[in-house]
Formats: C-alpha cells, structure tokens, sequence
C-alpha cells in the first residue's frame, strides 16, 4: 500500500465519506513517466478521463512542451472547456445532432476546435449546422477482423486508404472545411489487458495484439502516404491510449498519442505487461458497521466501471488484507469486507476504480495538490 495514503487519512479524517482523492507523488510520477517514454511524440489529454477542470489545466502546466491539446468527449463538454479557457480541443466522437453544432456557429474560437468524422453524412451536417470555416479529423478504424471476432470496437467506417480518401477529397475541395489530421484508436491494443492469471487467455490476447499492431502500422502508413501524396500543409496524426503507447511511438508517421486514464492508474492497468505507472487516484470509505466478527461493513462505495460486464469493473480495496464478499461486493448504500485485522468504526479504508475518470461521476470535488477541485459533476456538468 502506498504509505502517503496513510499520511492523508489525516487530511480527510473530518470530510464527508465516500470521498475521492489523488495522490500527487504518483500523479506527478505517471505524467512524467508518460513524458518521458513519449519524448519523440506529443501528448493530447483526454478529458474525459480526468474530468476536471483544476486537474486538467494542471496537466496542460506539468506536460510542458510535450502537450497538444485535449481530446474531449463531446461537443457540449467542448463548448464548456471553451468558455473556461481550454484551447486546441478534439472532438473524439461524430455529432449528428444539429441543435448542439448550431452553438459553435460564430464563434470567436470556433478554430480552437476540431471536429471528428468518418462519412460524407457527417461532413454535410457539420456543413448545415456550423457557420464558419471547421476544422475536420478522419477517424480510422483499427479493429482486427478475425473469424468469429471483431478484435477491437464498432467505431469508425473507414477500414481502408480508399474510403479514407474519398472523405478526404470532400474535405479538401470544400471551401469551408480544412483538414486537421487523421485518428486511429486502437483499442484492441490500449484497452485489452494481457497480464492475468489465465495463461491460455493472455496467449490469445498477446497474438492477437501483435497482429493488430502488424495491421495498424501497415493502414496507417498507407494512409500517411496518401497524405503526403495529397496535402502539403501540416496535420496531426493521432494513436492509441495508454496502453498502446509503446507501439505508437514506434510508429514514425503518428506525430501525437492520446493520454487519459493513465495519468490515474485505474485497477486494469495492473494487468498490463510493462505499463510501469502508478495507482494515484482513490477513493475513501469509513466503517461504520461490524456485523460479526472478520466483518466490517462501509458506506457507498458501488462505483462499477462500464464496459463489458465483469468481476474485473469492480473497485478493488487498496489493502490486499481487505477482501469483498461475493455475494455482495461493492455496493450503492454499503460494501462489507472481511479481515483478519481489528477496525474502527470510522476507519477509512481506501478503494480504486477499475477506469478512471468515470468514477469523479460519483464525487462532487477531489482532493488535489493539497486542495479540493471540483469535478465536472461538481460544476454541475454531465456529459
């Protein structure tokens, strides 16, 4: 266990619980762990992975001449970010809703902001719905088809440099339109842990990454050829996640990588084979019950991570001495542990999330760098 969470059990003694908290030395650490292993790559931080505001503006600070923006989550979270002075912001997902791409329209910073696509339906209700020049970025898709399997996520259209290309043409030729760059989210690699107990399971997984990774680097070198063929002004070419950094580093033609839940260290980057970050973001709990002897019983705690269902969404209790009950795990009003060890009621026991930023939904502000800052459910904002 890491010792300074003790040391802030001191600091959050008095406070409503549950409560979240970051703990800096790690924060600090991963920022610049990720720095360091991206050195010949920009950053560009996702949003929704930190989900808030003080913290994001931090990291803008801390990632120095590395940073490249933020990649947001939505054009509603992107006008948010606007007005509170975030600048250079990715849409990371196409909106077809026209009532919310009407706000951008006359905008003094509408450039700060780039708009994803993957079809020409897209394009044409940017075109409809915005007034002004707008910026444009191609999303790819990364998956791997394998019989049986769709190794990565239903994303993107675009599956070739041909398709690619015919939505690049309808961005080149437009006068209001100006391309940006070009994004491949390769899930398969970022999101797909292959570190576990399951040998057989991490065999497959290994495989299919490393045929993934084969298939990335082949589309998305064919993809920069086009581009250099095609467009002499500049572009950025956007990767991965945090658990796809070491192979999109190598990839000559990706100029930035997008950094999110690492920066927090969520349980499931655990199981990742050399990812050498650190857990730096928790939340606290207070016993407040002992049913029966070995039994504690502590208030809230049920914040299950999305995705597909598992025991692995589930938060984890800091101290491996601390075990969750099957039959109820962690629960919305309470969550019992067992132990061997004698507690307190009032005792705080500490948990972290399986991802990252989705569990700041479940907490107004967290304690950072000596201070609380609100979260973005604590301004009010749900995205």
């Amino acid at each position: 266990m890491n010792p300074k969470l003790n040391k802030l059990k001191e600091s959050l003694k008095n406070l409503k619980k549950p409560c979240a908290l970051i703990e800096m030395d790690a924060f600090n650490y991963n920022v610049e762990y990720f720095c360091r292993e991206l050195s010949n790559k920009k950053i560009r931080v996702a949003t929704k992975s930190i989900r808030s505001l003080g913290v994001l503006k931090y990291l803008k600070e801390k990632i120095g001449k590395n940073f490249n923006g933020y990649m947001s989550f939505s054009p509603e979270e992107t006008l948010w970010l606007l007005d509170n002075g975030l600048k250079n912001i990715l849409i990371a997902y196409p909106c077809v809703n026209k009532s919310i791409l009407e706000k951008f329209s006359g905008r003094d910073d509408l450039n700060e902001v780039t708009f994803m696509v993957d079809s020409i339906d897209h394009l044409k209700i940017l075109d409809q719905s915005i007034l002004g020049k707008i910026n444009i970025c191609i999303d790819i898709d990364m998956s791997l088809k394998v019989p049986g399997l769709n190794f990565g996520v239903y994303r993107s259209s675009v599956k070739n440099k041909e398709q690619f290309a015919l939505i690049f043409k309808e961005v080149d030729k437009s006068e209001k339109f100006i391309f940006k760059g070009a994004m491949g989210y390769e899930a398969q690699v970022a999101g797909v842990t292959d570190k576990s107990e399951n040998f057989l399971k991490d065999f497959v997984v290994k495989l299919l990454k490393k045929k993934s990774i084969s298939r990335i680097n082949k589309l998305r070198g064919e993809i920069a050829d086009f581009l250099s063929a095609n467009f002499k002004g500049e572009f950025f070419y956007n990767a991965g996640g945090t658990g796809s950094i070491f192979s999109s580093r190598e990839e000559e033609h990706i100029t930035e990588v997008t950094v999110g839940s690492g920066f927090y260290c969520s349980t499931l980057f655990d199981k990742y084979e050399n990812l050498l970050i650190k857990p730096a973001l928790f939340y606290a709990l207070e016993v407040t019950r002992n049913p029966e002897q070995g039994v504690y019983t502590l208030y809230g705690g049920g914040y299950i991570a999305s995705g597909s269902i598992g025991v692995e969404k589930c938060p984890s209790p800091v101290n491996s001495k601390y075990k969750l009950i099957s039959t109820e795990m962690c629960g919305e009003v309470q969550t019992p542990i067992k132990t061997d060890e004698k507690l307190s009621l009032g005792e705080i026991i500490f948990f972290r999330g399986a991802k990252a930023g989705e569990l700041l939904e479940n907490f107004n502000e967290v304690y950072f760098n000596k201070e609380f800052e609100k979260t973005y459910r604590g301004e009010g904002k749900k995205f």
